[in-house]
């Protein structure tokens, strides 16, 4: 694509579009990059993915048929250079709100995560994450409120542990608790796209979910290196899951397949599918 360094090709898994208003897990795990079946049937798609640099998140950006995408290790720094990503996502039609990486003493890049929604749609930053954001982890957690699905909106977080340490390391740890802390204040619904780098069972072990009453939405298939890390983590009455979880992956960016997750107001209810 251009040549441009840190961009990697998107490679869209061509299997069927999405069950007519079907909560049920769909017969097949894949839907196409760019399919936009769920927009028929009322449904608004959220997207995770680990794009592994901010080049390849804005060229799924163009590709991609999902309302909203939650980012993980977009790679960019403070400053101007997180107005330019902004800026290259709204000539996009987009609208993105990055929390820079983390620069290390000798300029390597790590970390660093965001959220974008339609260019129609509205996108703030909600009050709690202002007295939050000092004790959150540098680059790791992102929480905007987005003006769509429900009246008030709906809170969507983009989330990138610490890889190779697990869930119960200390960092890790201390970045769940600093997202709780994000997560008590908010008033409505909220749902996280996140690269756990760890697996649903992982994370639930924890204690975490029945720290902030979520569950899990996550794919039965392998999401990188033949593990289950890249997954959703919603309020417990935002996404219904008493039905075997409902899951769909939309495409691969170099090791990580893309996660997505459809969800539309029902009365005061969600009910969460891939």
């Amino acid at each position: 694509r251009g040549g441009k360094k840190g961009a990697r090709p998107v490679t869209s898994v061509l299997d069927g579009p999405w069950e007519k208003d079907s909560l049920l897990r769909p017969s097949e795990q894949h839907v196409r990059i760019d399919d936009d079946s769920h927009v028929q049937q009322g449904w608004f798609a959220i997207d995770t993915v680990n794009p592994n640099a901010w080049p390849a998140a804005a060229d799924y950006l163009k590709r991609t048929s999902a309302d909203v995408v939650a980012v993980q290790e977009a790679k960019v720094e403070g400053g101007r250079h997180t107005a330019e990503a902004e800026q290259s996502a709204r000539a996009s039609k987009w609208t993105a709100s990055l929390e820079p990486c983390v620069v290390s003493q000798g300029g390597g890049k790590s970390a660093g995560v965001a959220v974008a929604v339609r260019s129609h749609i509205g996108l703030s930053k909600p009050e709690p994450m202002e007295i939050a954001e000092p004790y959150l982890t540098e680059g790791r957690f992102i929480m905007r409120r987005v003006g769509a699905m429900m009246k008030g909106g709906v809170h969507v977080g983009s989330l990138y542990l610490k890889d190779m340490v697990g869930p119960t390391a200390k960092c890790n740890l201390d970045t769940l608790h600093f997202v709780t802390l994000a997560l008590k204040g908010l008033r409505g619904p909220w749902c996280i796209g996140g690269d756990w780098n760890c697996t649903p069972a992982e994370l639930e072990a924890t204690g975490w979910l029945k720290l902030v009453g979520g569950v899990i939405v996550a794919s039965p298939s392998a999401t990188c290196n033949s593990r289950t890390i890249d997954f959703f983590v919603g309020l417990v009455w935002l996404i219904v899951l008493g039905l075997p979880g409902a899951c769909r992956m939309r495409g691969c960016i170099r090791t990580h397949l893309a996660g997505c997750m459809c969800a539309r107001s029902v009365g005061y209810a969600w009910c969460g599918r891939w």
